[in-house]
């Protein structure tokens, strides 16, 4: 037997809104945005500018940014672009 995630299924069990908006109450400890993103890179001395996509990222890393922007806080679109929300997820995995 299957269950169909929707919208409300996803507030009253995650708490998290369809909009893939999660928020942070409190700053996670020693978070640091770019340093998280460029601890994923496969090449951290190549310059990003200010893009946060996967595309660079490793593999394992990539799996769980689309894990996190797929399945934990869905969104509706621009899944290959990693935001803040996004990196505090896998800062607090790792």
């Amino acid at each position: 037997m299957f269950s169909i995630v929707n919208a409300g299924v996803m507030k009253a069990v995650a708490g998290l809104d369809m909009g893939g908006v999660c928020k942070f109450e409190e700053s996670t400890d020693g978070y640091n945005k770019m340093q998280t993103y460029k601890g994923m890179l496969l090449d951290p001395t190549r310059n990003r500018r200010n893009h946060l996509g996967v595309g660079g990222l490793t593999a394992e890393d990539k799996m769980v940014v689309y894990l996190i922007t797929y399945i934990l806080t869905p969104r509706s679109s621009n899944h290959a672009q990693v935001t803040d929300d996004d990196l505090q997820i896998v800062y607090d995995l790792k």
